[in-house]
């Protein structure tokens, strides 16, 4: 099974930067043009603290990608 990964709503984001303060593994990075913060994919390691410590729910979860292919092409999750 493969997941997606975390990713930050930016119309939702509050700028409190919570998610970079909690993120374990260094993910969470403010961008230089924008001044929003973005998941490093390749730090993320999908452990949902950010997730969790969003007071505006920005963070979005990861989705089961087999899931959604096996809906896409049978019409069921089966």
């Amino acid at each position: 099974m493969r997941l997606s990964h975390y990713r930050i709503d930016n119309e939702r984001c509050r700028r409190c930067s919570r998610c970079l303060q909690v993120c374990p593994h260094n993910a969470i990075h403010i961008s230089a043009e924008q001044s929003l913060p973005f998941i490093d994919q390749h730090r993320c390691q999908r452990c949902g603290m950010c997730f969790r410590a969003c007071p505006a729910s920005a963070v979005r979860r990861p989705y089961c990608l087999t899931t959604l292919r096996e809906i896409s092409t049978t019409g069921h999750g089966e």
